[in-house]
C-alpha cells in the first residue's frame, strides 16, 4: 500500500509539470503567432476586439487542459479515499479477528478451569468407592472394577431374540443398580454433568471434541459396559443423546455383554478356560467392524469395504447410493489352507471356528442387531431385531447375507442423523 502511494504521488507531480508545460507551450506559440507579420507603433490605436478575442482562445485552450487535470485530480482523489476506506476496513477486521481470538481464548481458560473442577469431582465419585468382600476392602477404582464385575459375570440366561434379550438384560442391571445405588447414582451424575457442560459450552466443534475424547479415555471397559446399561434404564435416559454425540462407548467389548453372554458359554464349551483370548478377538473384530460400518455409512465416502477375517473369513459392508439398505455378506472358505506360511491364525478366527452354522448366523445377528438399535438406544434407527440371515454355498464359500433397511437413511452417529435431518428439509 505504501509503495502504491508512492507511485502515484510520483506520477500525480509528473503529469502537474507537463500540463503547465503543455500550457506554457501552446500559449507561447499563439503568441509567437500573433506577433508574425503585424506592423506595431504607438501612433496606433490599441485594438481591443483583436486582443479580447485573443484572450478568449488561450482562455478556452488552457482552460480545458485545466478542466481536464481537475477532474483527473478528483478521480484520483476519490480513489484514493477509496483506497484509504479499504485499508481502514481491513484494518478493523483485523482488529475485530484478533479480539474475536483474544476473547475466545478467555473463554477457553475459563472453561478448562471449569472442566477441570468438575472432572476432578468425577474422579472422586470413582474413589469413594468402597468393598468389603472376604476380610479385604477394596476403595476407589479397583471397588468399582470388582462391583461391575459381579454384575458382568452374574449367571444371565435368556435365549429369546435380541430385542428381548436387552430388556431383560437392563432389568437385571435396575436391580443391580438399586442395591449399589449409593454409589452407581453420584457416580453416573457426576459423568452426566460432565459431558453436558462440554455440550453446552460456547466452544468450537474441534475443541468440544477434544473434551469428549478427554472424558471417553477415563472410561474402562467395565464402565462403558455399566455406562450402555444405565443409558438404557429409567435412571440415564438424559445421558442417552450425550453418549451418542460423543460417541462414549465406541470401544464397548460387546462380548462383556449380558446379550452375548450364550455366545461366550458356546465358545467356552469348546475351549474351556483359555476362552479370554477368543473373547478379547471377537470384542476387537466387532469394534473394528463398527468403526467400518460407520465409514461406509458417511455421506461422502465408499460404498463398501471389507474386512479381512484370516485366511478363511472375510467380511464385506455395502449399502446403497442413499444409505437406506446395508448389507453384511461373511464368507467363510472352508477349502481355504491355513497351515504354514509364517502366519498363525488370529484370536478371531480361532473364535468364529467355535461356531457351527446357525450358531455363527445368530452371532452376527445380534451383533448388528445392537450395532444399529441397542448401542444408540434405539434413537436413529427405531427398534426392533435384524431379520435371520440367507444362507448360500458355492462350493467350499460359505455365505451369510444380512441386510438392514430402513424408510429413512441408516444413521449410526450424530453427524449422520444430522445430514440425514439436512436431507430432509432439502427434499
Amino acid at each position: 500500500m505504501t509503495d502504491n502511494n508512492q507511485e502515484s504521488k510520483i506520477i500525480s507531480k509528473g503529469l502537474f509539470w507537463s500540463i503547465i508545460l503543455i500550457c506554457i507551450l501552446i500559449s507561447g506559440g499563439i503568441l509567437l503567432l500573433f506577433f508574425l507579420n503585424r506592423e506595431y507603433g504607438c501612433e496606433y490605436p490599441v485594438d481591443n476586439g483583436l486582443f479580447g478575442t485573443y484572450g478568449d482562445f488561450i482562455g478556452g485552450v488552457v482552460g480545458t487542459i485545466v478542466a481536464f487535470y481537475s477532474a483527473f485530480l478528483l478521480v484520483k482523489t476519490l480513489q484514493s479515499q477509496e483506497n484509504v476506506n479499504q485499508s481502514v476496513i481491513e484494518t478493523n477486521n483485523q482488529i475485530s479477528i484478533a479480539s474475536g481470538k483474544e476473547l475466545y481464548n478467555t473463554l477457553l481458560e475459563v472453561f478448562n478451569n471449569k472442566f477441570e473442577r468438575f472432572m476432578t469431582c468425577y474422579q472422586n465419585a470413582i474413589d469413594n468407592y468402597v468393598l468389603e468382600k472376604n476380610n479385604e476392602v477394596l476403595t476407589g477404582r479397583k471397588a468399582f472394577e470388582k462391583i461391575a464385575s459381579e454384575f458382568i459375570n452374574n449367571d444371565f440366561t435368556n435365549n429369546n431374540d435380541y430385542l428381548r434379550r436387552t430388556q431383560s438384560a437392563i432389568s437385571e442391571y435396575v436391580d443391580f443398580y438399586s442395591n449399589n445405588r449409593l454409589y452407581l447414582a453420584v457416580h453416573f451424575r457426576m459423568l452426566y454433568l460432565l459431558t453436558s457442560l462440554v455440550s453446552t459450552s460456547g466452544l468450537e466443534t474441534n475443541d468440544k471434541v477434544l473434551y469428549a475424547k478427554l472424558i471417553r479415555g477415563q472410561l474402562s471397559e467395565s464402565e462403558m459396559t455399566m455406562l450402555r446399561y444405565n443409558c438404557h434404564s429409567e435412571y440415564g435416559v438424559k445421558m442417552q443423546k450425550y453418549c451418542n454425540k460423543f460417541n462414549l462407548i465406541k470401544h464397548l467389548p460387546v462380548m462383556q455383554l449380558l446379550e452375548f453372554k450364550m455366545h461366550c458359554i458356546l465358545l467356552k464349551s469348546n475351549v474351556g478356560e483359555n476362552v479370554k483370548e477368543l473373547v478379547v478377538g471377537l470384542d476387537t473384530m466387532f469394534i473394528t467392524l463398527r468403526k467400518y460400518a460407520k465409514m461406509v455409512l458417511d455421506k461422502d465416502s465408499q460404498r463398501n469395504i471389507t474386512y479381512n477375517g484370516g485366511k478363511r473369513y472375510s467380511i464385506v459392508m455395502s449399502v446403497t447410493e442413499d444409505r437406506k439398505k446395508f448389507t453384511l455378506e461373511l464368507k467363510k472358505d472352508c477349502g481355504a489352507e491355513r497351515r504354514g506360511g509364517g502366519t498363525r491364525l488370529s484370536s478371531a478366527e480361532k473364535a468364529l471356528d467355535c461356531y457351527e452354522r446357525s450358531q455363527l448366523e445368530q452371532l452376527f445377528r445380534d451383533y448388528l442387531s445392537d450395532l444399529f438399535y441397542a448401542s444408540i438406544f434405539y434413537l436413529y434407527n427405531g427398534k426392533e431385531n435384524v431379520r435371520k440371515g440367507n444362507f448360500s454355498k458355492n462350493g467350499d464359500i460359505i455365505t451369510y447375507t444380512f441386510v438392514i433397511e430402513h424408510e429413512k437413511r441408516l444413521a449410526l452417529s450424530s453427524k449422520q442423523m444430522a445430514e440425514r435431518g439436512r436431507n430432509i428439509l432439502e427434499s
